[in-house]
């Protein structure tokens, strides 16, 4: 497992104690031998990683691509919507201390944006601006609020986004 992004932050320092490689920016360089290259919604098609992978024809997947298999045999408590979803993230996971949680946000909670555990149950913050939030394989989903954003990705078809939700 190796990563990248361009500035360190609480979750890159999370991941380097736990000895994994990250490079800080991006490198091409750093894309040789993986299995798979798998990337957030952030990070376009003329990165320089994702381009020095199709060269080499690493398979190329989003973190939408892969958030099902990630999280299909969980129970998955699923926070979207327009504002508010790392703070109401952060509060459940602080109200249900074995759950595990997966943040947009740092967390003063336990001090990174991604609390392991072995229960069955996580509170997961999903993204709407690509739709992902669909994969997550809600046992509940919370949806304290809605409002037209990233109409880009729904083909700025308001009917469209609105029945993603």
């Amino acid at each position: 497992i190796s990563g990248s992004d361009i500035a360190i932050s609480p979750s890159v320092k999370y991941l380097k104690a736990l000895g994994v490689e990250i490079n800080i920016p991006h490198d091409p360089k750093a894309i040789n031998h993986q299995d798979v290259i798998i990337h957030s919604a952030i990070i376009k098609e003329d990165n320089t990683e994702i381009q020095r992978a199709k060269e080499l024809e690493i398979p190329i997947l989003s973190r939408k691509d892969v958030l099902y298999s990630i999280l299909k045999d969980k129970r998955v408590f699923s926070v979207c919507g327009a504002h508010g979803k790392s703070s109401i993230t952060a509060m459940l996971s602080a109200i249900c201390p074995a759950f595990g949680a997966i943040i947009g946000a740092h967390s003063k909670e336990f001090d990174s944006n991604v609390r392991e555990s072995a229960d069955m149950s996580l509170v997961f913050e999903a993204d709407e601006s690509d739709s992902s939030f669909l994969f997550s394989n809600p046992f509940c989903a919370i949806v304290p609020n809605t409002e037209p954003e990233h109409l880009e990705h729904y083909d700025h078809d308001l009917e469209r986004f609105f029945f993603a939700y």
